[in-house]
C-alpha cells in the first residue's frame, strides 16, 4: 500500500523551478567560496606548500 502510494506520488510531474533555484544558489555559494580561497592566498598556503603531511602506511607499498 505504501509502495503504491509512493509510486504514484513519485511519478507526478512537477515544475523544475525549485531545482533551477537550488542549482543557481549552490553554484553562487561555491563561486564565492572559491573566490575567498583565491583572493586570500589559501590555495598556496594549504595545498602548494603545506608544513605537515599525513602519512598513511598502507599506501607506502
Amino acid at each position: 500500500m505504501f509502495a503504491n502510494k509512493l509510486s504514484l506520488e513519485g511519478s507526478k510531474l512537477v515544475g523544475s523551478e525549485s531545482l533551477a533555484f537550488f542549482r543557481i544558489v549552490f553554484g553562487l555559494l561555491l563561486f564565492v567560496s572559491e573566490m575567498r580561497f583565491i583572493l586570500r592566498g589559501w590555495i598556496t598556503d594549504f595545498y602548494v606548500k603545506p608544513q605537515f603531511f599525513f602519512r598513511f602506511t598502507a599506501l607506502n607499498g
